[in-house]
């Protein structure tokens, strides 16, 4: 049996909004306490490898580990930075600290332990970055664009033109246009490509969508094939 990259001293914390307000659970709730522990001061990123990540989860498999990642990703919880190192490509996450701002009542402080003595390093406590009660507002973006516009950048469906398209978030930002508005219009595509079955071919570069202040326009479905499609129960999702 191999050694356990964990030790002894090692832990995390599972708080509460993570599973009332984020509806996680099972791996994706253990992995997103994780890399919550490590990145909640807004400065700090989980480098850590995907073993280690096993490890802490009771031994799951490496895809299991890499499927609740993608869903986290998706869902908008946390964010992924790509680093290349001599031609390897390496993912870096943190936790998507906005996001919790737009949580009714926010997420209150929080000092006690988080992920200790880790290979990589992060604080051996981090204060919880959460502090106000306030909306993700223009200004908060403005002070951290990349960090907002990277969030908005997962939730996009066509990753092409990344740089044209974060010069024109910044100009709609500067403009008075809202996160919540750029955002609601991501989602409100996605459900059109989607509703409507529409090729990835078809589907508009992200820098032509941004450019195009597309958050405007208004997305019809196919309510037909809707109707016909077979039935989805709602509730958690699978991991």
């Amino acid at each position: 049996m191999a050694e356990s990259r964990i030790k002894d001293e090692n832990y995390y914390q599972i708080s509460g909004f993570m599973v009332n307000r984020l509806g996680l659970k099972g791996v994706a709730l253990s992995v997103y306490a994780i890399i919550y522990g490590f990145t909640q001061d807004g400065e700090n990123e989980f480098t850590g490898s995907l073993q280690y990540l096993c490890d802490f989860c009771g031994g799951v498999s490496k895809p299991t580990i890499i499927n609740a990642l993608k869903d986290l990703v998706k869902r908008g919880y946390i964010i992924r930075r790509e680093e290349i190192i001599n031609g390897v490509q390496f993912n870096r996450y943190k936790v998507n600290l906005p996001l919790l701002k737009n949580f009714n009542g926010g997420v209150q402080n929080s000092n006690n332990g988080v992920v200790k003595n880790s290979k990589r390093g992060s604080k051996e406590t981090l204060p919880n970055n959460i502090s106000d009660n306030k909306p993700f507002n223009n200004k908060d973006i403005n002070n951290n664009a990349q960090t907002a516009f990277e969030t908005l950048w997962e939730l996009y469906p066509r990753k092409v033109g990344k740089q044209k398209a974060f010069k024109a978030f910044q100009k709609a930002i500067k403009s008075g246009v809202s996160y919540e508005t750029i955002k609601s219009g991501i989602e409100a595509y996605n459900k059109h490509i989607e509703a409507n079955n529409i090729k990835p071919e078809y589907i508009k570069h992200g820098s032509t969508w941004f450019n195009g202040e597309c958050w405007h326009d208004e997305y019809k479905s196919n309510s037909s094939q809707q109707q016909n499609n077979n039935f989805v129960p709602t509730g958690g999702v699978n991991i």
